[in-house]
C-alpha cells in the first residue's frame, strides 16, 4: 500500500505493473481462500458460521483490491494517452516542489 500511495514518482509503465503485482497478490489471495470455502460452509452448517463469514470477507477485501487495481491502472493508460496531466504539472515540476 505504502508502494501504491507514492507510485505517482514512477513513470506510467512501472505504476502500471505496480499494479498488475498487486491485482495479482490479491488473485492468489482469493484462489487461497476459495480453496478452503468447503471447509467453512461445513462449519457454517454445523454451527460455527463466523469462520465463513471471515472467508466471505477476506474474499470480498481481495475482489476489491483486484478491481479497483485494474480501474486505476485502465485511467492510467487513459491517462498516458491524453498527454500531460489537469494540473498542467509536468513530472519535473513535481520533482522540484517535493
Amino acid at each position: 500500500m505504502l508502494r501504491l500511495f507514492f507510485a505517482d514518482a514512477l513513470d506510467s509503465q512501472d505504476a502500471l505493473r505496480l499494479l498488475a503485482a498487486v491485482a495479482r497478490r490479491s488473485s492468489e489471495g482469493v484462489s487461497d481462500l476459495r480453496a478452503i470455502e468447503d471447509a467453512a460452509e461445513l462449519a457454517a452448517d454445523e454451527g460455527n458460521r463466523y469462520p465463513l463469514l471471515t472467508l466471505r470477507m477476506g474474499i470480498a477485501f481481495h475482489q476489491a483490491m483486484i478491481d479497483t487495481c485494474m480501474q486505476f491502472a485502465d485511467e492510467t493508460r487513459a491517462a498516458t494517452r491524453a498527454g500531460p496531466s489537469r494540473t498542467g504539472r509536468s513530472s519535473a515540476n513535481r520533482g522540484a516542489s517535493a
